[in-house]
Formats: C-alpha cells, structure tokens, sequence
C-alpha cells in the first residue's frame, strides 16, 4: 500500500506494517493507523508517521536506550483493549519532544509512553502516574 507522507514523500509500506491506536493517540482521537519508520535497528529515534494524515508524524524511541531502568508498570486492564497476553509481546516507545528554537533541550516523554502488542498490531497510549518525568532531558543522561 501507499501512503503519502509531507516529510518523506510517498512511501510504499505493507499491511502488515501497520500499527493500529484504537483509541487513536491523546490529543488525535480520530487517527488511528500508523506506521514506524526506522532507518535501522541501531538507530535510536524512529517515526510514527500516520496513514491518514501525511503530515502527522512523532519522532519515538525507546526509553530504554536512555534510562536503563525505565519500566511501564500498569495493571492489565489498561492494556486489555490491545489484547496484550504478557510482556514479551510489548514494545515500548515514548515521544521525543525536540524544541525548534533549541534543539539541545530534546526531551523524553517518559509519563506518556506507547505500548505496541507486536503480535497484532494493536498500539495503545497510556498515561502513568508521577513515578516519571513528563519530560526527561536528553543532554546529560548519556545520549
């Protein structure tokens, strides 16, 4: 399938690429379908680049490559709608925030992290208590 993209143009991408929200993503209830982008497994940052909007797309990560200890604690009912049977079939990404007027502040999302059933797709958005940082600086915590 194709999707059009602003910042990559068109890209050509399978079905079975696809990441479906649900309850979409806070903030953008109606997009749902999403794609991850990733130049390589060794890259840190990739894109979540919707397939409805061409011009929606997050830079994510995964927290673990910058707070070694980083864990999502949440009782099962939160991921009951993405049919999520046990951890290992998780993936865990936050949102990078890069600020425009200074990009040393480049920051983690580490309160609001998405959590991927990699066995069907299934992607939902939670929201943690205060046992994180909402945003966890970058520069200085060894990346």
């Amino acid at each position: 399938m194709k999707i059009e993209t602003t910042r990559f143009g068109p890209l050509d991408t399978s079905e079975d690429d696809l990441i479906t929200f649900p309850e979409g993503i806070i903030g953008y209830p109606d997009r749902k379908r999403f794609v991850l982008l990733q130049n390589s497994p060794e890259d840190p940052f990739c894109w979540l680049q919707s397939t409805e909007d061409p011009a929606l797309a997050f830079v994510v990560a995964d927290p673990t490559r910058f707070v070694p200890d980083y864990t999502v604690k949440v009782p099962p009912e939160e991921v009951s709608p993405i049919s999520l049977a046990g951890v290992g079939d998780a993936r865990i990404l936050v949102f990078v925030v890069i600020p425009a007027e200074n990009p040393l502040e480049t920051r983690l999302n580490l309160r609001g992290p998405v959590v991927i059933n990699t066995a069907n797709r299934l992607a939902r958005q939670l929201v943690l208590s205060e046992e994180y940082p909402l945003r966890h600086t970058l520069v200085g915590a060894g990346a």
